[in-house]
């Protein structure tokens, strides 16, 4: 889908895989703001931030050939990958909460 079949080394593989993970987060971090012009509460906000971001993930990987369905992992592996994504959206929502309350105005 890229168009890149293979990596010159290791090294660039990881700065190409670190330049995706940053723009990952940035854009949806973008979305929690908007989220935060909602009416929604600040946790179900948070909550709507992390399925979005998880349920896009699990449906992205596949297609861009990173990883297999999440129907075919394991439970720890499931496990870990809700994990890792639940810590995003907290945090993203704690800073949000931060940046957007009136001591930083």
């Amino acid at each position: 889908m890229l168009g890149i079949e293979k990596f010159e080394d290791g090294r660039a593989e990881s700065r190409f895989s670190n330049l995706v993970h940053w723009g990952h987060g940035t854009g949806w971090g973008a979305v929690r703001g908007l989220l935060g012009s909602t009416p929604l509460p600040p946790r179900a906000a948070n909550a709507a931030h992390g399925a979005a971001v998880w349920g896009q993930a699990a449906m992205m990987l596949p297609k861009l050939d990173v990883a297999p369905p999440s129907n075919q992992w394991g439970k720890e592996e499931v496990a870990i990958d809700v994990f890792h994504h639940a810590v995003y959206a907290t945090a993203t929502g704690i800073a949000f909460e931060a940046l957007s309350s009136d001591d930083c105005r």
